[in-house]
């Protein structure tokens, strides 16, 4: 017995001889299974048998699969029991009787006359137009496709049945038809590349119409159907004209019907949004094709309009569902939408008075949102002043609103405007070198009054007497000169050429009567001289 094991050893470590046997038909998978695990002893299956389910489930199907057998030599001359060992993906024999050995391997298809298309792609050159088929082999229990690139010399492994073999012709008769008349001349093959899974032919006749075909066992691909899948979305119902089969190359219409309510807003044709007219779609088949409607409900498509107005010193700022809008007066959305509103007063010293939308008071707030629009909405926001001033009376609230905010004026005493308190010239020229000073350089009253000066205005002007209303005119009136001049603009309501009572009263710096009586000014006089000043029309 040792003598007997010690040969098949050493037979098996032989280079020995390679013989190929043709594989059997697959056996029923139960029975082998049953044949492998002892369950059936007396069971006889050849060796074509196991390489065959190894071939087909593969080595690692089951991982106590078992690796060792006996059964009839190979050797058709020898009517001895050889030994079979499942070795590196190969099923190695050797047998004592006739002392020969070799590598059952399954049967090698005829190599073909034309070059195969395959699926299989050279890693180097990415395609496959250079792969050459050689064989079939064996590799780690299951069968593979080898194949040599011609342009890299690579060998490149596909899987098995990898190949495909078409039978083509190198010229049909051009089937173009133009305004009803066939062309019909020869057309030529022009290439053959493979799209996907298929081979599709291009042919080319002396007219340059061109034809292309998928090249499989129905001739020419005349008689290949593929099958429109259509499928079914809420909201609408479908229809695909002439069936849901279609030659390829045929042009196929699906209608689409929306329910009462609905309305057809995207069709996905194989994944790509198509243009669809009058709930209509059609297209060119070239392969199994796959339809996807959307419906989407009328009242989701329709626009809303949610305009905003306010008054006051303030701004309304928007964002559509979470993204910020250039502008809040007119913001447009759908049902689906979220529009958010901020009201933002101008600075420290205002606040929301009230917030209206469509008409109803909503109070002081300072946001609000609109979800589910059914229709359309108005907001209107007034913004007010809650002045630092405990004294202010209210005809003046905007003059002293805007010499405060501007950094014109402040407080004459704590919280205190003292709006009645009477002012000097150097006050009045003071208030109006700041409210030129945009670029904020005339830093304290010694700077202001130097700039005045420098400026020819209020020239032999004595700057410590009370203000009274001919003096500020005369004044108000050369500052708006210097200020055309230093800016380029005209003020549409000054006429340098004027008397300075006609110029005076053409600015509604004072009625004629005011002037005439020509009382002292106050605080309250001079924020209203700056505020009206700020808000004269000019030109340029």
């Amino acid at each position: 017995m040792k003598k007997l094991f010690s040969l098949l050893l050493a037979v098996l470590m032989l280079a020995g001889l390679t013989l190929s046997v043709s594989a059997a038909t697959y056996p029923d998978s139960m029975s082998l299974f049953s044949y492998l695990y002892g369950a059936t002893p007396g069971t006889v299956y050849s060796a074509d048998d196991i390489l065959a389910y190894y071939n087909y489930y593969g080595r690692d199907y089951y991982s106590d699969l078992i690796t060792r057998w006996v059964d009839t030599c190979p050797n058709e001359k020898c009517n001895g029991v050889a030994t079979f060992v499942v070795e590196n993906g190969k099923i190695k024999w050797a047998c004592p009787t006739c002392g020969k050995s070799g590598t059952i391997s399954a049967a090698q298809p005829e190599k073909p006359d034309k070059t195969p298309v395959t699926s299989t792609v050279c890693p180097t050159c990415k395609s496959a137009s250079n792969l050459s088929y050689v064989t079939t082999v064996l590799v780690d229990g299951e069968l593979k496709d080898l194949y040599v690139c011609t342009k890299c010399n690579e060998v490149v492994y596909g899987k098995y049945n990898s190949y495909q073999y078409h039978d083509y012709s190198e010229t049909i008769v051009c089937p173009h038809s133009d305004h009803g008349k066939k062309c019909g001349k020869e057309a030529k093959l022009d290439s053959l590349t493979l799209e996907g899974s298929n081979l599709v032919a291009t042919y080319i006749c002396g007219d340059k119409h061109t034809t292309r075909y998928i090249v499989d066992e129905d001739y020419y691909g005349y008689n290949r159907l593929y099958t429109v899948s259509v499928y079914s979305a809420i909201g609408g119902d479908f229809a695909v004209l002439g069936g849901t089969s279609a030659k390829y190359g045929e042009t196929k219409t699906v209608v689409f019907y929306p329910k009462t309510g609905y309305a057809l807003t995207n069709v996905l044709v194989n994944g790509v949004s198509v243009a669809f007219k009058n709930n209509e779609v059609s297209f060119t088949v070239n392969g199994p094709m796959t339809v996807r409607p959307t419906f989407t409900k009328v009242e989701d498509l329709r626009t809303y309009v949610v305009t905003t107005t306010y008054t006051g010193n303030g701004t309304i700022t928007a964002l559509k569902n979470a993204a910020n809008l250039s502008s809040a007066a007119r913001v447009e959305a759908k049902r689906y939408d979220t529009v958010s509103l901020n009201f933002i007063p101008a600075g420290k010293n205002y606040r929301v008075a009230d917030v209206k939308i469509d008409g109803r008071s909503m109070g002081a707030i300072t946001t609000y949102s609109f979800t589910g629009l059914s229709t359309d909405h108005k907001v209107e926001v007034s913004f007010i002043w809650k002045g630092p001033y405990d004294d202010v009376i209210d005809r003046y609230v905007p003059s002293v609103e805007f010499v405060t905010e501007a950094g014109v004026m402040g407080a004459y005493s704590g919280n205190s405007f003292s709006g009645t308190v009477g002012i000097t010239v150097d006050d009045l020229v003071c208030a109006l070198a700041e409210l030129s000073d945009t670029a904020q350089v005339l830093s304290d009253n010694t700077a202001r009054r130097a700039w005045i000066t420098a400026n020819g205005i209020a020239k032999d002007a004595d700057l410590t007497k009370k203000c009274d209303v001919q003096t500020a005119c005369g004044i108000v009136v050369e500052y708006l000169k210097v200020l055309e001049a230093k800016n380029g603009v005209t003020f549409v309501k000054l006429d340098k050429n004027a008397a300075l009572k006609d110029a005076t009263v053409a600015l509604n710096l004072a009625t004629a009567k005011t002037f005439d009586n020509n009382r002292s000014l106050n605080r309250y006089d001079l924020a209203a001289i700056c505020r009206l000043i700020a808000r004269l029309e000019y030109k340029g």
